[in-house]
């Protein structure tokens, strides 16, 4: 778990300073940060980078061309380099709100609350309740979507459009949440496209370019080779032309004027080699690099960022588990809709404290608001609180599994429990909820009316309670 987030820029007169960190006391000094930032000030390393300096485990980010480095705290064990993605993602966020007059140590702390969500590890349940995971859902279950592929531009790079209209999330956002998804088996990912990003700016506008490995010049030039047999000299075939002999359909050497009159005999072809104009080497291995047309930085194409971009479907594995869950979410909204045009007030999911001093948790609260009055409140609904559980199965819900909502009724009594029952229970589980005096109720998943029973029980009307009193 991260422990903090700095941002270090070079200044031309004193070196590295911090320009902003969050939490503010992390203990992150300037020692520490001039220790950080001439680890990448060199230009020998990659932009990302792990260190351990002292007792300090840290990951770090470096833009050379702007001269910004973030760095991530991190505990002593945990790997750093799962937060390449995250570290770059934040840079370039970052970037672009330091452009702004009032700069960035307002945003830092957010910043830094989206990174640590990015890696948080939830409950499945918990993943299920996010409204973007659920509008993303609910358009695979109708059939909208089926398959989530990236596109390309020069100028953003790969987006899921798509994935972005129905969520409402900006790329970079999108993207986390489809890696999160894949990560618990909810999409399937496969390896689809990637592209080379520039590691300072994120620009997807590179240009690749050859460097001699002697001089690392890029004025190289490639083309067909002869040796001569007779002297040994060695040079590109149009330097061979007989055109400066007024011959041009046959060979001259250019250093010995010896006509060449047979392949193998006096001169051999070479296959297409490199030779670079400055230091007049030749070779067979170039040098690669690339360059940032946005800003100019080049490095090798070792050190470039690699962005991939995967394509994402539906787990079929989960499909029966991902409608439930959708029809769940769906259900809560709908009942915590019709309690509050009634005037209650309402929590989904709502805590309940027990007689044991237990909390416990319920899909939805419904309580009686303070200003009713507690007399009218003991006389209408004792306890003044509707708490109700969904429970789901397949075909039916069975006994066993209502055993594990028994416990909570009397717990929590006088408040009224209700068990709402997708599709329908079992004639043992309703015997159990009837012996326990626990309120219930079936609903059919393929419609979307309110069950009678809570419609019944919403039907009291607070705003006519408090004209009354």
């Amino acid at each position: 778990m991260p422990k903090g987030i700095v941002i270090i820029k070079w200044d031309d007169r004193v070196g590295p300073v911090i320009l902003a960190k969050h939490p503010e006391k992390i203990g992150f000094d300037m020692d520490l940060a001039m220790k950080v930032y001439t680890t990448h000030f060199a230009g020998s390393s990659p932009p990302f980078s792990v260190l351990d300096i002292g007792d300090w485990h840290i990951a770090s980010y470096y833009l050379p061309r702007d001269k910004y480095l973030f760095a991530l705290v991190l505990d002593a064990d945990e790997r750093g380099d799962k937060y390449e993605d995250k570290l770059f993602a934040i840079a370039g966020k970052s970037k672009k709100l330091m452009k702004r007059k009032k700069g960035i140590v307002e945003d830092l702390p957010q910043l830094y609350s989206d990174l640590l969500t990015a890696g948080v590890t939830f409950k499945r349940s918990e993943l299920y309740e996010k409204p973007e995971v659920k509008k993303l859902l609910e358009k695979f279950l109708d059939n909208s979507l089926s398959e989530l592929e990236p596109t390309f531009n020069w100028d953003e790079g790969f987006r899921y459009i798509n994935v972005e209209k129905v969520t409402g999330l900006d790329s970079i956002d999108t993207k986390v949440l489809l890696e999160t998804l894949s990560k618990y088996r909810i999409l399937n990912r496969k390896a689809f496209d990637s592209a080379l990003a520039c590691p300072n700016c994120g620009s997807f506008k590179i240009r690749v370019r050859y460097r001699c490995p002697y001089c690392s010049s890029f004025s190289i030039q490639k083309s067909n080779f002869l040796e001569c047999f007779l002297c040994g000299t060695v040079d590109s075939e149009e330097y061979f032309s007989g055109v400066y002999y007024g011959e041009p359909d046959k060979y001259y050497c250019p250093k010995c004027e010896k006509e060449l009159k047979g392949l193998s005999l006096d001169y051999r072809k070479i296959l297409a080699q490199n030779k670079c104009d400055n230091c007049k080497k030749i070779f067979t291995e170039v040098n690669v690099a690339v360059q940032c047309t946005e800003c100019d930085h080049t490095v090798k194409l070792a050190f470039a960022k690699i962005v991939e971009a995967p394509f994402y479907t539906m787990n079929p594995d989960y499909a029966k588990e991902i409608k439930r869950q959708v029809s769940s979410i769906q259900l809560r909204k709908m009942l915590s809709s019709t309690f509050k045009k009634k005037g209650w007030n309402v929590e989904t999911p709502g805590t309940i404290t027990g007689v044991d001093n237990v909390n416990y948790e319920f899909h939805v609260v419904a309580a009686m608001p303070d200003n009713v009055g507690k007399e009218l409140i003991k006389n209408i609904l004792p306890g003044g609180k509707i708490a109700i559980d969904i429970v789901e199965d397949a075909e039916e819900v069975k006994k066993e599994k209502i055993m594990e909502f028994v416990g909570k009724n009397a717990s929590v009594a006088p408040v009224q429990y209700v068990i709402v029952a997708i599709p329908k229970l079992s004639d043992e589980a309703k015997q159990l909820l009837k012996k326990q005096e626990i309120m219930y109720c079936e609903k059919d998943r393929e419609h979307n009316e309110i069950p009678p029973l809570i419609e019944s029980l919403a039907s009291i009307d607070i705003s006519e309670l408090l004209t009354e009193k």
